[in-house]
C-alpha cells in the first residue's frame, strides 16, 4: 500500500503548531527562572537589611541646612541607620530628643545633630542661647574699616585695637610723656553676630554697623572704656589661631623713631698751625704781625710790565729789488 501523500498545507499548519509550543516551552522556563532569581535577590538583601539593622545605630541628622540660633524642628530632622562603630559621639536615636533645641553652629543637610554643638535647653533660644558659660554679648560699633570691609562673619575670632589718647594719670602711671597710643587690648573674641544676622552665607562681605562680640565680664568693661575714649578697630585671626601675644602697644613717637634715619655727628676738626710767611726786610721800624698782615692784605696785586717794544728794522733797496733788512740794536743813548 503507498502511503497518502500530506497536503502542503497541512504540512505548514504544522510546523507552525510545533514553533508555538517550543516558545511556550521557553517562556514558561525563563518565567520560573524569572521568579527563582528575584526571590533570591529579595532573600539576600532582606538577609543584608537584618544584618545592617542589627550592626547599625539610629543616628539623627539634619535634612536642611539650620542656622545657628534658630530651634530645631521635627521637619528639619530624620533618623537614618549609621554602620556601628562609625557612629559620632554624641549623636541622638530619636528626632523627639533634640526637638525645641538651640545649634550653636549652622548644621548643613545630612549631618549629624551633636549635642556639643547644641546649646543647653536651659539658656533658652536666639543669641542667649550661643553664650558660654559666664559670658556676655556687646555690641560695638563699626564702619567699613573697623569691620574689616565686611568680611568678619559669625563664628570668626578677632583681636580688638584701640588708639586712645592719655590723660595726665595715664602719662604717670605708664612713664610715657606720648599723648597717643595704640595698643591691643582684647585678643581671640568670638564673633556672635554681624549687625542683625547670626549666619550669613560666609561668601560675601556683610555691610553692617554693629558687630556683637562675645567677652567676659572685664573685657566688656575694657571694651567700653575704648568704645567711650578712642577708637576702635578689629583685626581677624585665623580660627585656629588661639596664641596670646603679649604687646606694649606703639605711640607716635616709637612709631616715626625706626623710621627717621640717624645722622652721625661730624667728626671733629683739628686746626694745624700753618708756618706764618717770613716779614719783608724794610729799613722801617718792623710792624707787629697783624699790623703786616693787614698790610699785606690791602697791597694791589703785582701787574705784569708791558712788553718791549719792537726793534727798528732799516731796509737797504738796490734799484728796484730789497736786497737787504737789518734791525738796529738799541743804544744806551736816547733814541
Amino acid at each position: 500500500m503507498s502511503t497518502p501523500t500530506e497536503a502542503p498545507a497541512n504540512r505548514a499548519v504544522r510546523k507552525i503548531r510545533t514553533r508555538a509550543v517550543l516558545f511556550l516551552i521557553a517562556a514558561v522556563i525563563a518565567g520560573v527562572a524569572a521568579v527563582v532569581l528575584v526571590k533570591f535577590y529579595l532573600d539576600q538583601a532582606r538577609q543584608r537589611s537584618v544584618n545592617a539593622s542589627e550592626n547599625s545605630v539610629p543616628v539623627v541628622i539634619a535634612t536642611a541646612e539650620i542656622p545657628s540660633g534658630q530651634p530645631l524642628d521635627a521637619q528639619q530632622l530624620r533618623v537614618v541607620l549609621w554602620p556601628q562603630g562609625y557612629a559620632p559621639s554624641g549623636t541622638f536615636q530619636r528626632v523627639d530628643q533634640v526637638v525645641g533645641q538651640t545649634p550653636r553652629q549652622t548644621l548643613v543637610a545630612g549631618e549629624p545633630v551633636l549635642a556639643s554643638r547644641l546649646a543647653d535647653r536651659s539658656l533658652g533660644h536666639g543669641l542667649a542661647a550661643l553664650l558660654g558659660k559666664g559670658a556676655r554679648a556687646m555690641t560695638v560699633k563699626v564702619d567699613q574699616v573697623v569691620g574689616i570691609a565686611g568680611f568678619v562673619q559669625p563664628g570668626d575670632r578677632v583681636d580688638v585695637i584701640t588708639t586712645i589718647q592719655l590723660d595726665e594719670d595715664a602719662r604717670a602711671a605708664l612713664a610715657n610723656r606720648a599723648e597717643r597710643i595704640s595698643k591691643i587690648i582684647l585678643q581671640d573674641i568670638p564673633v556672635l553676630a554681624v549687625g542683625e544676622h547670626l549666619t550669613t552665607d560666609g561668601n560675601k562681605p556683610v555691610k553692617v554697623q554693629v558687630v556683637t562680640l562675645e567677652v567676659q565680664p572685664e573685657e566688656s568693661e575694657r571694651l567700653a572704656l575704648a568704645s567711650m575714649y578712642g577708637k576702635i578697630q578689629l583685626t581677624m585671626r585665623a580660627r585656629i589661631d588661639r596664641e596670646t601675644v603679649q604687646t606694649a602697644g606703639v605711640t607716635p613717637v616709637a612709631l616715626l623713631g625706626e623710621e627717621v634715619p640717624k645722622v652721625p655727628p661730624a667728626p671733629a676738626v683739628v686746626a694745624v698751625a700753618q708756618p706764618a710767611p717770613a716779614a719783608p726786610v724794610v729799613a722801617k721800624k718792623e710792624q707787629p704781625p697783624r699790623r703786616r698782615a693787614r698790610v699785606e692784605k690791602t697791597l694791589p696785586p703785582a701787574v705784569a710790565p708791558p712788553p718791549p717794544p719792537p726793534s727798528p728794522v732799516v731796509e737797504i733797496l738796490r734799484g728796484t729789488s730789497k736786497v737787504e733788512e737789518r734791525t738796529l740794536k738799541p743804544t744806551g743813548g736816547a733814541p
